[in-house]
Formats: C-alpha cells, structure tokens, sequence
C-alpha cells in the first residue's frame, strides 16, 4: 500500500516542476527525482519478485497523470491531431484497467517527453517501458501459445487500427509546392 501512496504524492508535483518550473530556482531535478523514484521503485520490487500490495492505487494515479498530460498535449495539439490525442487517453484508461502500473508509468514518462522536448526522459520511458512490459509478459500465467496468441492479436489490432487511422482518420492539408 506504501508503494501506491509514494506515487500519489510524488506524481502531481514532479509533473507539475517538469512542465512549469519555477523562474527563480531551478527544481527540475526535483521533479525528476520525484517522477522516477516511484518507477524505480516498482522495478525493484519487481526484480526480488516482492509482491506488492499497491492494489490499483498507483495505476489509477499513473492514468490520471497520463490524461492530464494528455490534457496539455490536447491544448497545444492542431484541431487535425486532436482526435489522437483522445484515443491515447482512452487507451491510458484501458492499461489503468488491464495492465502493472509500471506500464502506465513509462507510458507517462514518455508523453511527458514529448511534451517537454527531451530525449533523456524519452530514453529513460523507453528502456523503463520494455522493462515493464517484458515483467508483464512474465508474469501472466498463461501458456506459450496462450501468450503467442495474444501478442498475434494486438498486432493485429494495431494494425487495423492504423489503416482505419490512415483511411477514414484526418486529412493532412497538402501543401503546395512553390518555385522560388
């Protein structure tokens, strides 16, 4: 249970130094700590195979903190682009539900690398989200061909939805090409 309340309070403060730091003194470094801490946390416990008793506390924290980033992206996004937007903050409710909070949280790290511009943060979110997702995989007690299954569904399905993004999703306006 103290895992899901060390993210509860780290999250919204580490997010919010990262994405408005203050002008007098610089907390970014804070809010690194505070945002990776909790993950590091996680994979810790994940590695001694500790079970954690966090419950769904840290994964419904994650998902909020996701869509609220989300949220930001949403406001600077070009009303073309907005409709993704809303498909990442559906999908973020879906892993709430289904998957560790660890996926959620590298999900989190590299939206928020996306929003800030920094490919530190998207370096650390990737490595933390094949990490994640590899634990994941591991521990679902399913057989192989269960879990082969599975992965040929999701490929699948993203590949379906990436035609049906590409066919009947926004238009990018062309642009013009000018003699100059």
């Amino acid at each position: 249970y103290a895992s899901g309340l060390l993210v509860a309070a780290t999250l919204p403060p580490a997010v919010a130094l990262l994405v408005w730091p203050p002008a007098r003194v610089d907390l970014r470094g804070l809010g690194w700590a505070l945002l990776l801490v909790p993950l590091a946390t996680f994979a810790a416990l994940e590695l001694f195979e500790a079970e954690s008793e966090a419950g769904r506390l840290p994964s419904a924290v994650y998902a909020a903190g996701l869509v609220a980033v989300l949220g930001l992206l949403w406001r600077g996004a070009a009303p073309a682009r907005r409709p993704l937007v809303l498909v990442g903050g559906a999908v973020a409710v879906v892993l709430g539900v289904v998957t560790t909070a660890g996926v959620l949280g590298s999900l989190l790290l590299l939206t928020l690398a996306y929003l800030l511009g920094s490919r530190m943060l998207a370096a650390l979110g990737a490595v933390a989200h094949v990490w994640f997702v590899w634990r994941f995989y591991y521990d679902l007690e399913l057989t192989l061909l269960e879990k082969s299954g599975m992965l040929t569904a999701a490929g699948l399905l993203l590949l379906a939805l990436w035609w049906a993004w590409g066919r009947f999703g926004p238009k990018e306006p062309a642009v013009e090409a000018t003699d100059g």
